[in-house]
């Protein structure tokens, strides 16, 4: 909540309590997390039974594994993911098809009894929320956000870390957050409503889609029939 709000005092406050506290931590291997169930990685966690199934697998798996691949991972995203000084052990949540080479699948619900949990909020993301809060507040510490990104990629053996120096800037900082999440984060949800709060859906995906070029097209409209229900209510702007 404080990292949407912007209360960067309070956003680092608290994910240092959760960082500190003995119930969480970063796990090795970095697969580990979701091909177990309840890590000390996790801090909320949706968990599905064998009684209690998950369905959402056949939407990342091909067909080859039984999945019909309705979601498909973006191209720059796999190559970012494979690449070691980026991704580093979690390109462990992409699998390679042996019948369709080039093609990608996702592991992480890729538990086939519909067993795997959708992860909520993870140790990894309060790193990554500290780091964003030390960069963003009155008096930012540059320094410490770096050593927060950091952790985050150690733990996924990525081989080129991110340091700060002299000359770094806090947008080298803020961008260097940006993309550890959407690596780290990868199809947990995160990447649309990062860009959003942030203000860079245009600058990223305005290109891809001409859609998303205007800051009234990140928002949905309200529906027609409650506006029509409450005189009070306002549409949203472009709607």
């Amino acid at each position: 909540m404080f990292l949407y709000t912007e209360q960067w005092e309070d956003a680092e406050e608290y994910a240092s309590k959760s960082i500190a506290s003995n119930a969480f931590s970063l796990v090795t291997p970095y697969s580990s997390f979701y091909t177990g169930r309840l890590s000390q990685e996790s801090i909320f966690e949706v968990v599905y039974t064998t009684v209690d199934a998950s369905t959402y697998w056949r939407s990342w798996l091909s067909t080859e594994d039984g999945g019909n691949q309705t979601y498909v991972p973006e191209a720059s995203l796999i190559t970012d993911l494979r690449d070691p000084e980026k991704g580093g052990t979690r390109k462990a949540v992409l699998k390679e098809s042996t019948a369709q080479p080039g093609l990608y699948t996702v592991q992480l619900y890729g538990k086939k009894d519909g067993t795997s949990s959708l992860f909520v909020l993870r140790i990894a993301e309060q790193y990554l929320i500290r780091a964003e809060a030390r960069a963003k507040k009155a008096t930012p510490d540059l320094e410490g956000a770096a050593g927060d990104i950091r952790a985050v990629q150690s733990r996924a053996e990525v081989s080129s870390l991110f340091t700060a120096t002299p000359s770094t800037t806090q947008s080298d900082v803020l961008l260097a957050i940006e993309n550890e999440r959407r690596l780290e984060l990868a199809f947990e949800g995160h990447r649309f409503t990062d860009l959003v709060r942030t203000g860079r859906v245009a600058d990223v995906l305005g290109g891809y889609n001409p859609l998303l070029r205007e800051s009234y097209q990140w928002v949905f409209p309200i529906p027609a029939s409650s506006v029509e229900k409450d005189p009070g209510l306002e549409q949203n702007p472009g709607f």
